[in-house]
């Protein structure tokens, strides 16, 4: 995906360090315009907008937005899974899922992280009893192989060149010399979320529910939003816990799982009465 970006972008508008560049900050304004639509969906405007202030000053977002690395496509793609899955799980809108596919392709070409998407999905689906009907609908399965007809430049690739990739991604990652390395996941999200930012984060799914303001009553989540929410961050997150009870982690691996987390955040803001961070 990178690749191609940057050809996409310099061959359009030239050879230069800014169109390069161009495509990071293409996807993250992408990445914000999701996040967007996904608050609005979830709760309202003012909290929508809340959700932007956040991508926008944390360093986990802004500090990568100019620079092309495949985290930014990958990024872009995970706030429109996460939009589409909503209006396909939450909405019951059945064409949803074909933009659920289209994300998920496109994010694997970007980077394989946002696989665990797919295991957060299944998880939510068996979770929440209305979601449970998607199972015996074709529309996931059609949305499944849209995704893997997207993806497939890769996996041809690799088949052609002794699944090299995926053999890095995969046991290679896991198979490696032991080393803990959860105090680095902490660390790496002190820094990513600041620690203001992190302690929002883990005091959303904890806190119990109070009374609010009535401007922000009709923004308040319901039990399936928040576990919409809840899912799509815990899930992604367990799975690089388990995986820095062993081996090294790298910093920015962790960044997409945040995504979910900040409509809950600015929520919270909202509800606090507090300006975001």
């Amino acid at each position: 995906m990178v690749g191609w970006l940057i050809w996409l972008s310099t061959h359009l508008l030239g050879n230069n360090e800014f169109t390069v560049r161009l495509p990071a900050f293409i996807s993250w304004v992408i990445a914000a315009l999701f996040l967007y639509r996904l608050t609005i969906n979830l709760f309202d405007k003012s909290t929508a907008i809340r959700s932007l202030v956040l991508i926008v000053a944390l360093p986990i977002f802004f500090t990568t937005g100019c620079f092309m690395t495949p985290d930014l496509p990958m990024y872009a793609a995970w706030s429109a899974a996460l939009y589409f899955l909503e209006r396909a799980l939450l909405g019951q809108k059945r064409h949803a899922w074909y933009g659920v596919g289209i994300s998920l392709g496109l994010g694997l070409l970007s980077k394989y992280t946002i696989g665990l998407m797919d295991i957060a999905t299944l998880a939510f689906i068996l979770i929440d009893r209305k979601s449970r009907r998607w199972l015996a609908r074709p529309e996931p399965y059609l949305a499944a192989i849209m995704a893997a007809v997207i993806f497939s430049p890769v996996i041809i690739w690799n088949y052609n060149n002794d699944w090299a990739s995926f053999f890095f991604q995969g046991p290679r990652r896991w198979s490696g010399d032991s080393k803990f390395s959860l105090h680095l996941l902490l660390g790496g999200a002190l820094i990513l979320l600041t620690p203001t930012g992190l302690v929002a984060v883990v005091k959303v799914p904890i806190k119990k529910n109070r009374p609010i303001p009535d401007s922000y009553a009709k923004a308040k989540p319901t039990g399936r939003n928040r576990l919409f929410l809840m899912i799509y961050t815990l899930i992604p997150l367990a799975v690089f816990i388990i995986f820095s009870l062993h081996s090294q982690l790298k910093l920015n691996w962790t960044e997409p799982v945040w995504i979910a987390a900040l409509p809950l955040v600015a929520w919270d803001t909202a509800e606090s009465g507090q300006e975001p961070l």
